[in-house]
């Protein structure tokens, strides 16, 4: 057998084993903000304002060779492996938090990319994840599957929906940006809480709000009381 079929036997069933406990190929990854061209281990959760997320795993392997970027050729060409193996894992995940949460959560829309930077192998799996955030008015809170003693050695990222932020979390987070709130590799995330509600800068400060409606109420008074003096 050649070597570049094992390389490749290789690479997927360490990609399925880090897709159920959110391991690393490669050491801690610093933070980053760009959620699309992330290429640092890393595990995402780019939320939507349904509660649907697109989750993704990114992993890294350093191309010590000539057989080992033989092998990323043929993942990029095939990376059926990879989407299989990915699906079905996260499917037996989603199926036990759809029991946790008592939502129906559903695997979707599995891709994969392949590419190298710089001789290091840059792997990106996606899904879609259905109800994975639970929805109450204008917030989303995610808990589950994080919840259950989730402890990742790689970066955990989400990015809420546009004109969210960051409400209250049962972990601080790492880093806050603009774009996501991040999580460190290492981190003990038992009870994972986090809810995101829309930006509040996007309404009337509660003060001027406040002082309209007084006058509303004011302008109702005058107006009635008007009428009832026109009528005598």
């Amino acid at each position: 057998m050649s070597r570049r079929r094992p390389r490749v036997i290789t690479l997927v069933m360490t990609l399925a084993v880090l897709a159920a406990a959110g391991g690393s190929a490669v050491g801690p990854a610093s933070a980053t903000t760009s959620v699309d061209t992330l290429s640092e281990p890393a595990f995402v959760v780019d939320l939507q304002s349904d509660g649907d997320a697109t989750v993704s795993l990114v992993v890294s392997y350093d191309l010590a060779d000539d057989a080992d970027q033989q092998a990323f050729d043929q993942l990029r060409e095939d990376p059926s492996n990879l989407t299989g193996n990915f699906e079905q894992r996260l499917s037996r995940i989603a199926d036990r938090t759809a029991t946790d949460t008592g939502r129906e959560m559903t695997i979707s829309g599995v891709s994969a990319s392949v590419e190298t930077r710089d001789g290091v192998g840059v792997i990106r799996v996606s899904a879609e994840w259905s109800n994975l955030a639970s929805v109450s008015g204008d917030e989303l809170t995610l808990t589950e599957p994080f919840a259950s003693e989730f402890q990742p050695d790689r970066l955990f990222v989400i990015k809420p929906p546009e004109g969210y932020q960051l409400a209250t979390s049962s972990h601080e987070p790492a880093n806050t940006d603009a774009e996501t709130v991040q999580w460190t590799s290492g981190v003990d995330l038992s009870g994972f809480s986090t809810t995101f509600a829309t930006d509040s800068s996007e309404s009337l400060p509660t003060p001027l709000t406040t002082l309209l409606a007084l006058g509303l109420v004011s302008a109702l008074g005058y107006a009635g009381h008007h009428r009832l003096r026109q009528k005598q």
